[in-house]
């Protein structure tokens, strides 16, 4: 089962949106990232910015998902991913069509990425 990691092109467009003070509210048009590389039904449909968060949507139960869900649900699983991977939330509306959906904290997921790309500098 593989765990959804960013393309490197949806981690520059995460770190154009996500700037050093998070808590920034963003335009409308900067919010969402659709997924132009999804290759199936079972890759993300969109990620969406809020103030404190970024949602992973998808459009049916994946494998991605339940990962997510096995890493939220269970502290054993918490402990072998990297934290800015550990959901604060996970949601299963797929019962009434409206897809499932990963909740990731915004603060974790922009340091670890300003954190990779000032090591990319230095390399």
């Amino acid at each position: 089962m593989a765990l959804f990691i960013p393309s490197q092109s949806l981690v520059s467009r995460l770190m154009n949106r996500l700037p050093a003070h998070v808590e920034r509210a963003l335009p409308l048009v900067d919010k969402v990232i659709l997924n132009s590389n999804r290759q199936s039904a079972h890759d993300p449909l969109h990620i969406e910015i809020t103030e404190s968060t970024i949602r992973i949507e998808y459009e049916a139960l994946s494998d991605q998902y339940r990962h997510f869900s096995e890493v939220f649900f269970s502290p054993q699983s918490r402990q072998q991913v990297p934290q800015w991977l550990v959901p604060v939330d996970v949601m299963n509306l797929t019962y009434c069509g409206a897809g499932a959906t990963v909740i990731l904290c915004r603060k974790k997921v922009a340091a670890h990425l300003q954190q990779t790309l000032l090591q990319q500098k230095v390399d």
